[in-house]
């Protein structure tokens, strides 16, 4: 018998018929549930999401930058820590401050790592951000780096309203996502945040398209794996398009991932950190960092829980391969139209945040 070259078209309405005969009587509106408003039912078909292509700007390949976040306390014990990671695999490191180092505690927390072959990260307050900018710009030519190839975030902790009002020598800043919000208020705030920065900026005759390219973000995922990952793709649509009303050049979202929505169990949490990390990374983000399971109980973890941290991400990258395939999440007709509606929904929110400030 003679196979036929492709299957044939089934109407949404043939799988809704299959599937009410496999709930045995039950409605099929008793699995829709609610988003911001919106309801979805549990079947997605392409009727549901006419437009043809993918929701997420395509990249040539769907690589990350694993990280490690260090809390500084005592300078040798953090060096040695971030030492530890990178040579166990990880090509990011991120040293929260608590206080203001000195040159020399500054020196010592960076002994022995090259600043060229890896990203810096420095979250603490806005102060202490300061310092730490002077800081990295004495010690970048005094170790002979070429500040071009030196990938350092700053990153201060507090509210995106606290703007930082300086010009950093490597015209790098990171600012977070809002948590304990929905999906498309955290990512109408992170914009409306983007937007006054920029207009700080204006207002100081810097150059917007020169620091706009060091913009990057940073964004807590839940345990609502689909919502993970449009929430990623829509803040990915809304960049470009918050950059084309700015006129300015079309660059990448740079959009970083902590995983750590965590609770009290040691062990759930090693499974929560694995379906975070893994949606994050479907969704697109271009850096990962894991807290450590024990982290809610154990400020920074044990190296126990920090080398299973990282392993996470060796795992969904070494063996699951999720790095070599462009857009794990093209074609789920579910998935682009939680895309297009959180994005929908969060251009709103922008729009009337932008109009208030």
């Amino acid at each position: 018998m003679k196979e036929p070259s492709s299957f044939a078209a089934q109407a949404k309405t043939d799988w809704e018929a299959k599937v009410v005969k496999d709930l045995k009587g039950k409605p099929l509106d008793g699995l829709n549930w609610t988003l911001e408003g919106r309801t979805y039912g549990a079947l997605f078909h392409a009727d549901d999401h006419p437009a043809s292509g993918s929701t997420r700007p395509q990249r040539q390949d769907n690589q990350w930058t694993n990280g490690e976040w260090i809390k500084v306390g005592d300078i040798s014990v953090a060096n040695q820590q971030a030492l530890a990671a990178l040579q166990k695999g990880a090509n990011a490191i991120c040293f929260e401050w608590s206080h203001a180092p000195n040159r020399s505690e500054f020196s010592r927390v960076l002994e022995g790592i090259h600043l060229e072959w890896m990203t810096l990260h420095f979250a603490g307050s806005l102060g202490t951000q300061i310092i730490l900018e002077q800081l990295l710009k004495e010690y970048v030519p005094l170790r002979s780096y070429d500040p071009a190839r030196v990938n350092a975030y700053f990153l201060p902790t507090g509210q995106l309203k606290q703007l930082p009002d300086l010009v950093s020598v490597f015209n790098r800043y990171g600012l977070r996502l809002p948590k304990d919000t929905t999906p498309s208020q955290s990512i109408a705030q992170a914009l409306d945040a983007a937007n006054r920065l920029l207009q700080h900026w204006q207002d100081h005759d810097w150059s917007l398209a020169g620091h706009v390219r060091g913009l990057h973000f940073w964004w807590q995922p839940t345990d609502d794996y689909f919502v993970n990952i449009a929430q990623v793709r829509a803040f990915r649509l809304l960049w470009r398009q918050f950059l084309s009303a700015w006129q300015l050049p079309i660059r990448p979202l740079v959009l970083t991932a902590e995983v750590g929505y965590y609770g009290s169990d040691v062990n759930s949490n090693k499974i929560k950190a694995t379906s975070q990390a893994m949606s994050a990374v479907i969704g697109g983000v271009d850096q990962l960092f894991i807290a450590p399971s024990d982290e809610p109980t154990t400020s920074g973890g044990s190296t126990f829980t920090r080398r299973l941290a990282l392993n996470i991400q060796h795992l969904l990258e070494q063996e699951s391969y999720l790095q070599r395939v462009a857009d794990p999440a093209a074609g789920s007709y579910f998935i682009e139209t939680l895309t297009n509606d959180l994005a929908a929904t969060a251009w709103g929110h922008f729009q009337q945040l932008s109009r208030t400030s």
